[in-house]
């Protein structure tokens, strides 16, 4: 008996390995540098075929059945898996996902205005919004949304904004405001970009207001998306949107230049 058990703690320890590398494996072929060599040797196809084997075994050994269960029922067991197969192949299709985090005044807009900055010079289209912060006297005042593909700005919210209908925490957002990031996000806006960002998700989108529903609309796209979150709610916005093989950029420490090359990675060639 106690042999079986040892025997049992092994085998799932060696699975837990198994998935733990694999999933390592995956988070390694985000890589630019190994993702170019291995283009290089094999071509786009192989890279691809690699990646999508890679991200998703782990989670097609989490939904395999116990052994006992194989044995009892194998043609049923089988079945399911195949059943399984779509939602690995929608996984691989949904589009790159990138999301910048930090603390609070951390520098996560200014990286994002530096990217938009940095694709235009590359010839390519960025599209979305930035919410740049505004201070009074060392105190956060509230944010402007900036267009990121016509460079208009717009007032999005103040601090103690009397009579507004939409609020998060102490700010008040302006309707126009909001009207306006959700034009800027709109698929009509975002139909002709390479990538969209959307500065930012809190708790707001938490609670299915503000750009929610044009980042599960973007999800649903196959161009790049760059979200910014807060280092706090980063775990809530993984969950929230099934977002846990997004590439985490973190601003402060990531800089622009290597932010850019692992964009370079999922953009079209021109």
């Amino acid at each position: 008996m106690l042999g079986s058990a040892q025997a049992g703690l092994y085998m799932a320890l060696r699975a837990f390995l198994l998935t733990l590398a694999f999933a390592a494996i995956g988070c390694e072929l985000l890589n630019p540098s190994i993702r170019r060599l291995l283009e290089r040797f094999g071509g786009g196809v192989l890279f691809e075929t690699l990646e999508y084997a890679f991200s998703s075994l782990p989670g097609i050994i989490a939904g395999l059945p116990s052994g006992r269960d194989f044995a009892r029922r194998p043609l049923a067991v089988i079945g399911e898996a195949v059943a399984r197969a779509p939602f690995f192949l929608d996984t691989a299709v949904r589009p790159a996902v990138f999301i910048i985090t930090g603390a609070h005044g951390g520098g996560k807009s200014e990286l994002v205005m530096e990217l938009a900055r940095l694709l235009r010079a590359a010839g390519k289209r960025p599209a979305g919004i930035c919410a740049a912060g505004l201070w009074e006297n060392g105190v956060r005042a509230g944010f402007d949304f900036v267009d990121l593909a016509s460079g208009k700005r717009v007032p999005l919210c103040r601090r103690g904004v009397p009579g507004a209908s939409v609020r998060a925490g102490e700010f008040g957002f302006y309707s126009g405001g909001l009207a306006a990031g959700t034009a800027a996000l709109s698929a009509e806006n975002a139909s002709g970009a390479d990538v969209v960002f959307v500065d930012e998700i809190g708790f707001l989108e938490l609670e299915g207001g503000g750009w929610a529903p044009a980042l599960e609309r973007l999800l649903s796209s196959s161009r790049p998306v760059v979200i910014v979150v807060r280092d706090y709610l980063l775990v809530r916005v993984l969950a929230q949107w099934g977002l846990h093989s997004a590439a985490i950029l973190h601003a402060g420490k990531t800089s622009s230049a290597a932010a850019m090359e692992w964009l370079r990675c999922h953009l079209n060639p021109p």
